[in-house]
């Protein structure tokens, strides 16, 4: 991962990515492995575990695994959640090599990695975005990469302790949940929702196409104030 540099003060600037759906197009593959691992629970149960998966990005898997249990009146046990964590791994793992970090975004981290430090804070567990993203050969750029077992929250309180000389006003976070906003609006940070069609407050931007995000950016270094 990309290290601090020495040079960092009050006026450097931080982009925080969330993982799946905005960094990575990974929302769709995962709700077909959560239809897939529970097969022997029935169909209704399937449809529900991949509907709940999309309805609530954001969540870790473990916290999913537990609300589709639940529907599903089954037994749940450190065990049993367990079973299905590796089941989803196995079966996602097909998928690992194919999944593409976000064009658009890619490039801009690539061509503004001197001009801003990056950090991933996901719900996703942190080995399989170190992964995706050796894959596509971007870890290295990276100056930290939190993920599950870490809640989204923690990460971000983690990135903000580590950079106290930040000011607000000077770092971004960039979602796709309702969860991802309310986490930014608790701990008072500049965010961007990337795609996210329910209503949120009209003062925060939302990045409808990834082609905006430039724009975006920087309006809020520029211009937005906290």
């Amino acid at each position: 991962m990309k290290k601090l540099k020495g040079y960092q003060n009050e006026k450097t600037k931080i982009i925080i990515f969330d993982f799946d759906g905005v960094l990575a197009d990974t929302i769709k593959i995962k709700g077909d492995v959560f239809f897939e691992i529970f097969h022997e629970y029935g169909r209704k149960v399937q449809i529900y575990a991949r509907n709940y998966h999309f309805s609530n990005i954001g969540l870790s898997r473990e916290y999913k695994f537990i609300e589709i249990l639940n529907y599903s009146k089954s037994k749940i046990s450190k065990k049993i959640l367990k079973e299905k964590n590796l089941e989803f791994i196995s079966i996602y793992n097909r998928f690992k090599k194919k999944i593409k970090i976000n064009k658009i975004l890619s490039k801009f981290i690539i061509n503004n990695q001197n001009r801003y430090i990056y950090y991933i804070a996901s719900a996703a567990p942190k080995k399989e975005i170190i992964d995706i993203l050796k894959y596509n050969k971007l870890e290295k750029i990276f100056s930290g990469i939190y993920g599950s077992p870490i809640k989204k929250e923690d990460s971000i309180k983690k990135i903000l302790i580590d950079n106290n000389f930040i000011k607000r006003k000077n770092l971004i976070f960039i979602g796709d949940s309702i969860y991802d906003h309310l986490v930014a609006k608790k701990l008072n940070i500049n965010f961007i929702a990337y795609k996210l069609e329910v209503n949120i407050n009209k003062k925060i931007k939302v990045l409808k196409n990834p082609n905006q995000f430039t724009k975006l950016v920087n309006e809020y270094f520029n211009y937005n104030r906290i």
